[in-house]
């Protein structure tokens, strides 16, 4: 697809999507985004020039046209580490309000994509997926669904997530082949760690069962995958030593090691984000745990840049579809 003009995003964060579109699509034009979060709008808008806003996605009818629209819709309600409200959250049943948005679109989109974490394809979600994949196809989509890995794709850290690339016509998107990682995680947390207090130390040291018994230091090339929760409030942040190999919270504390955690730089460039655009985050007035928690929620660079590479070089031919009341007429590549 080497047409693809204009792009939108629901649920938009900071706007990682539209860093790795551009990548593939340099001319491409950002139409629209859409999010509630005012930190990840803040960094929105100083990341990204003149972009429309749209507040709450779910409450209006959008008449503007675009060739390639992205959801990624909250997974917390779906996360194994989340709440597991499920579809019945309201969280979670945002992925539901997006379907209702596209039926009000005057004219739907080429190309949609989507994004979430892997809890999604769980026992208890899996009929609430399947609907939501069913409406998709009412609408007129081929439905292409992928499990895709971080440290496959050139960053090192442990994220699986569940990516949809859908399109009108009935043909398939390869899974994108896997790339060599870009560095390692010490490349970079060896410059950028914060040094946990010995009150914290000791905090974790006393709890009993939980926390204290699953922390370890990381020896690994690849992380732990990037959260939300920054610094040294849950286990599977990424600590580390100065020799990098593993310690319990035991060596730590008896032996009295300097412990570290990554800090918001860190954090944003696991996420394949580049560090020009993190200072000027941190120039525009965003804190590092407002930094680390855009990070933890968004999407992964250079995974999605692999995606979209193959829906790029994919090819479809001139169709007319006729949707739900909408009518699609379009040269598709």
């Amino acid at each position: 697809m080497h047409n693809l003009k204009t792009f939108g995003s629901i649920c938009s964060g900071c706007g990682f999507q539209e860093m790795a579109v551009k990548i593939v699509y340099p001319g491409i034009k950002k139409v629209f985004h859409s999010d509630i979060d005012p930190h990840a709008n803040k960094a929105y808008d100083i990341l990204h020039e003149n972009v429309e806003q749209i507040v709450d996605f779910t409450q209006v009818k959008y008449t503007k046209y675009v060739d390639f629209l992205f959801a990624s819709t909250p997974c917390q309600d779906f996360s194994t580490i989340g709440s597991q409200k499920g579809f019945d959250g309201y969280k979670g049943n945002l992925t539901f309000e997006f379907i209702e948005f596209l039926k009000r679109m005057e004219v739907l989109p080429k190309v949609i994509g989507f994004e979430n974490v892997v809890g999604l394809l769980q026992d208890q979600f899996k009929d609430g997926f399947k609907w939501f994949k069913d409406e998709l196809k009412v609408l007129g989509y081929k439905v292409n669904q992928y499990v895709l890995n971080a440290k496959f794709y050139g960053l090192p850290h442990n994220r699986d997530r569940i990516f949809l690339m859908c399109t009108q016509g009935n043909y398939v998107i390869p899974t994108p082949k896997h790339k060599k990682l870009k560095f390692t995680f010490k490349d970079v947390a060896k410059d950028n760690g914060v040094l946990i207090p010995e009150h914290i130390i000791n905090s974790i040291y006393n709890k009993q069962g939980g926390f204290g018994e699953r922390f370890e230091t990381n020896s690994t090339k690849i992380a732990k995958c990037i959260i939300t929760k920054p610094n040294y409030t849950a286990y599977t942040n990424n600590f580390f030593t100065d020799d990098f190999k593993k310690y319990s919270i035991q060596d730590i504390k008896n032996k009295n090691i300097p412990c570290y955690a990554l800090n918001s730089k860190a954090y944003w460039l696991f996420m394949g984000a580049n560090e020009e655009d993190y200072y000027k985050l941190k120039n525009g007035g965003l804190s590092d745990n407002q930094i680390s928690k855009i990070s933890g929620n968004g999407i992964c660079v250079d995974v999605l840049v692999a995606l979209i590479t193959e829906l790029k070089n994919s090819y479809i031919e001139e169709q007319t579809f006729e949707v739900v009341g909408n009518t699609i007429a379009y040269t598709l590549f």
